[in-house]
């Protein structure tokens, strides 16, 4: 069938990241910040049972119900990024870059979704200071725009082609940061 299903969905996550940064006297810093493990993208599993009339190449109406089950998690976050001070305050500017894998539970006769790779452009702002004499600390407010996402089912059981799932993954975080300082 060719409807159009739309869901809003949100997940709030706490992780940890690891982050090198060169940062002159005068504040000014460059870094990379790499993101360890996964999250996913919805705080619960989404699902839908379809009731099929029929199977491609198969003239008998049927009437089966399959159920799918689809989410998404998100892994391998990196950003390459610049600070520059502001008086007290330091705004951020960056290159993001994360995979989106999906997680979809098929039928016995459905598609699967691939996996895909996204950019983004990374903004924020805050604070920083020092703790001691090697110890940096950090907090600020950041937000990513990721690339759109759109990826295409392969394998169906049917000739009305593929299923596409198009979305837009957006982020907004609140970090606190401690470096050492070598």
């Amino acid at each position: 069938e060719s409807s159009v299903r739309t869901a809003d969905v949100d997940n709030n996550a706490l992780i940890g990241s690891i982050y090198a940064e060169y940062a002159s006297d005068n504040g000014f810093a460059l870094g990379y910040e790499y993101y360890p493990g996964s999250a996913d993208v919805s705080d619960k599993t989404h699902e839908r049972t379809d009731t099929e009339l029929s199977v491609s190449g198969d003239d008998t109406a049927n009437t089966d119900a399959r159920v799918f089950k689809a989410s998404a998690e998100v892994e391998n976050y990196s950003i390459v990024y610049a600070e520059v001070p502001i008086g007290a305050f330091f705004v951020r500017a960056g290159y993001s870059q994360m995979d989106v894998n999906t997680t979809e539970v098929k039928s016995g006769n459905g598609g699967s979704y691939g996996n895909t790779s996204i950019d983004g452009t990374n903004l924020g702002a805050g604070v920083k200071g020092i703790w001691s004499d090697n110890v940096r600390w950090k907090l600020y407010y950041e937000m990513t725009d990721w690339d759109d996402i759109s990826i295409s089912s392969t394998g169906n059981s049917t000739d009305s082609g593929a299923n596409t799932i198009t979305a837009d993954l957006d982020t907004a975080e609140v970090k606190f940061a401690l470096g050492f300082q070598f």
